[in-house]
């Protein structure tokens, strides 16, 4: 199980900068958008996942494509 969970974050890690480099370099958004949260979903299901953890990551999936329908709910509230 560790094997997989180590894989599983070097596939994240290659897609996320380090701290360092965000801090640095200033490349990544102040708020990532609900696209490349949900690739970050995602690409952890490439490896191989036990239930338990399979069903963390489809809750983390449904929990930010709620976020991201509340927060257009709000902006559309704004908006009128």
């Amino acid at each position: 199980m560790a094997t997989d969970y180590y894989r599983a974050m070097e596939q994240v890690e290659k897609q996320l900068p380090l701290i360092g480099d965000v801090v640095l370099l200033g490349k990544v958004e102040a708020q990532p958008n609900t696209g490349k949260l949900l690739a970050l979903v995602d690409s952890l299901r490439t490896g191989t996942l036990n239930e338990s953890q399979a069903e963390k990551l489809q809750l983390l999936k449904a929990s930010i494509l709620t976020l991201a329908e509340s927060e257009e709910t709000i902006e559309l509230v704004k908006s009128e």
